[in-house]
């Protein structure tokens, strides 16, 4: 049906007489199939909304995703810290253990 419509609007535009001048200005094409053609207006505000569900979509997916990763962080932090408080409470009970030995010499 929207075929057959911007074939009616080439038509209805070249028996105008305007029709190369029209091609080389989008605008005043648009402005002419906005006023001949209403659903036009009804289509761009449909893709408007379809782009604006995307945009939410993708910026919750990016949400989750951030979320995701910050957990990931959080989880490799704890497993370091832990990770270097092992070494660190080795590494003291080693010099506790070596500083006694070396006290009783």
């Amino acid at each position: 049906m929207p075929h057959c419509s911007v074939t009616i609007l080439d038509e209805k535009i070249q028996m105008n007489g305007t029709y190369g001048c029209m091609r080389n200005n989008d605008d005043t094409l648009l402005s002419v199939a906005l006023t001949e053609y209403p659903y036009v207006t009804v289509l761009q505000n449909q893709q408007r909304e379809l782009t604006v569900r995307h945009a939410k979509e993708t910026d919750r997916e990016m949400k989750k995703r951030l979320e995701v990763q910050k957990d990931e962080y959080e989880e490799t932090i704890k497993r370091h810290l832990s990770f270097i408080d092992q070494v660190r409470g080795s590494t003291l009970l080693h010099s506790t253990e070596g500083f006694c030995l070396h006290s009783n010499e």
